[in-house]
């Protein structure tokens, strides 16, 4: 059996609000940073600790320790995980802690066995030397002391199944391979599945806006994840109805009974109704999908009734009632066309109020109106045509741009990313995403990185919109396939 090479959405950005999501069930292809709702699980090389004990973030580093007596000394990586350098290399750290711009560690082994480190935090743009200068043994500052008790420690304790960080307001908490981040109400924002990765226990932190993991898979390799604007769910308040109760002192309405609608009289064995009329013979069509923002062709017809030859059409959408659209003779051959645009989802009722020989009927049609989905694939250097198909080619250490606009308006609704590898003559399922929401504009951007992909096999890939609970204003949408061809 053929074993598939992933593609994975590295970053997804809606228009500059990020969002979040959960991690795709499986994968393969490297990736450079985190999604702004699909994170990378592959993050780059691992970490080359054997155990992880401790984190702390600064700006966009993060600093992570093994367990005492692993010698790893302080890996460094930036944000999305990729190691930017090992500090003090040998010595083993009992705890780090960061105070201002400067990272305090306690080395208790190595040339500086015993003593406490001070690490400068630099923020120009120089190198690595210069963001982290030499190692200084020496005591606690004065008004430092408070940090005494957190570099004395073991930090987290071993074997933590869990651990919770909270930043304006959002909590974020993880155990085994699933990661939940909570409003500050405690309702849960979205929730972030692992995959077959593992939270290292103690291994999240907030950085901004940005939540750190630190994962483990099952070879026991420790990577580093982030999410960006973890928390984007905002929790709209519930507002009380209006009260219905009676004002005391004015006399109550006695209910008046109202009478009971008679059912519609069946027709006779004679084909007549129980009033003695015929049934109409009357029918309408309409589409039964169409894109945003259609003119849809309402057909009515109204057979062989001969004194009233005039029928109404209704269009209702979700939530509102019927509006009348038009009223109208039907021709010669009993037809009558409208013609209506519309930007949701609409049912539509043609009404026949009778006549002396048939009686009244109504019949009803609808319409789902689905979103336009505009997907752009860039970062190609050239196209070529295999079988008809024009496939977009891509150097593998070249990143694939995707930008995805959704109308109408959906805002913090769901669209997710299906890839498909080309292999044995047959499409398979090479990934998906999980859900990503749509930014304020209703737009997606972001990249898939292919640097691990098989070159010269064929892939494609196409966005879904999935409705949020509740909008029945739209239906479900997909795009059109892009194919793209990854080479060295």
């Amino acid at each position: 059996m053929r074993t598939t090479k992933k593609l994975i959405v590295s970053a997804l950005a809606g228009a500059g609000v990020l969002g979040l999501a959960a991690f795709p069930a499986n994968q393969a292809l490297a990736s450079r940073a985190s999604i702004a709702s699909q994170a990378s699980r592959a993050g780059g090389p691992a970490l080359g600790l054997t155990s992880f004990h401790q984190m702390a973030v600064s700006g966009n580093e993060v600093f992570l320790t093994g367990a005492p007596g692993s010698g790893s000394g302080i890996v460094v990586t930036d944000l999305s995980g990729r190691p930017l350098a090992t500090l003090d290399s040998g010595s083993d750290v009992a705890g780090i802690a960061i105070r201002g711009s400067t990272l305090y560690a306690r080395l208790t082994s190595g040339r500086k066995a015993g003593s406490l480190a001070a690490i400068s935090l630099g923020s120009g743009a120089g190198s690595l030397a210069e963001h982290y200068v030499s190692l200084l043994g020496g005591v606690l500052p004065s008004g430092l002391q408070g940090l005494s008790s957190a570099l004395s420690g073991a930090g987290p304790a071993g074997g933590q199944a869990h651990q919770n960080v909270s930043q304006a307001g959002n909590k974020a908490t993880g155990s085994g391979s699933v990661i939940k981040v909570l409003n500050p109400d405690g309702s849960t924002a979205n929730v972030l599945s692992l995959g077959d990765r593992t939270l290292a226990p103690g291994g999240l932190a907030w950085a901004g806006n940005t939540l750190i993991a630190v994962t483990k898979d099952a070879g026991g390799l420790f990577r580093v994840v982030s999410f960006l604007n973890a928390a984007v769910h905002k929790v709209t308040p519930k507002v009380p109805l209006p009260s219905t109760e009676i004002p005391t002192g004015l006399p109550t309405a006695v209910p008046t009974r109202l009478p009971t609608k008679a059912p519609s009289p069946a027709p006779t064995k004679s084909g007549k109704t129980g009033t003695g009329k015929l049934p109409a013979d009357l029918t309408i069509s309409a589409p039964s999908r169409a894109t945003y923002k259609p003119t849809i062709a309402v057909k009515v017809h109204l057979g062989s009734a001969s004194a009233n030859r005039t029928v109404s059409v209704y269009a209702q959408p979700p939530g509102s009632g019927k509006k009348l659209v038009k009223k109208g003779t039907v021709d010669a051959f009993g037809d009558l066309t409208v013609n209506y645009t519309t930007a949701y989802t609409t049912t539509f009722t043609a009404v026949y109020s009778g006549d002396s020989a048939y009686a009244a009927k109504s019949v009803s049609a609808k319409t789902t109106v689905v979103p336009s989905m505009s997907l752009a694939v860039n970062g190609w250097y050239a196209t070529k045509k295999i079988g008809g198909t024009t496939y977009l080619e891509y150097h593998k250490a070249n990143d694939i741009d995707v930008d995805l606009t959704v109308g109408p308006n959906k805002s913090g609704q769901c669209v997710w990313f299906q890839i498909q590898e080309l292999y044995g003559a047959t499409w398979h399922a090479n990934m998906k995403t999980s859900c990503v929401p749509l930014s304020s504009a209703s737009k997606l951007s972001g990249y898939l990185t292919v640097n691990n992909a098989d070159a010269g096999y064929h892939y494609r890939v196409a966005a879904h919109y999935l409705p949020a609970k509740g909008d029945g204003w739209n239906g479900g949408a997909v795009t059109g396939w892009q194919y793209l061809l990854p080479e060295n």
